[in-house]
């Protein structure tokens, strides 16, 4: 085989893969939480210092000058045409480097039909004029 990937590995697990002189990457998510109950972005942005939340409101003003929109779309209200574009682009993002994707359309799907609540998809469109 080419590759083995292995992720969310303990520390003995790490050990033990290191004893058999295999190669590890590391690397780090972020994930974020409402822990503080936030209702709108508003409420959000309030606990940034003034010159952040001026910077945040800036940087999405320049978005919406350009004509970008965004839409979100949850797991359940997610239809085969904006799955199969959303695995278009996976495809076409993998194809521009000269490699092939490695997760097929029955993935996507799968994923989509055994938990919907934990997918969101996010379009991003430029009006023409």
């Amino acid at each position: 085989m080419s590759s083995w990937h292995l992720l969310f590995l303990q520390k003995d697990e790490q050990q033990l893969l290191a004893k058999q002189h295999l190669h590890t990457r590391l690397s780090c998510q972020f994930h974020w939480f409402n822990n503080k109950g936030w209702q709108t972005f508003d409420d959000f942005l309030s606990s940034f210092s003034s010159k952040k939340r001026k910077n945040v409101k800036q940087e999405r003003r320049k978005v919406v000058q350009q004509g970008f929109s965004l839409q979100r779309i949850e797991g359940a209200n997610i239809n085969a045409e904006q799955l199969e574009h959303f695995y278009q682009c996976y495809q076409i993002t993998y194809l521009r480097r000269g490699r092939q994707a490695y997760l097929n359309r029955a993935f996507f799907q799968q994923l989509l039909q055994q938990m919907p609540e934990q997918i969101l998809l996010v379009i991003a469109k430029q009006e023409t004029s």
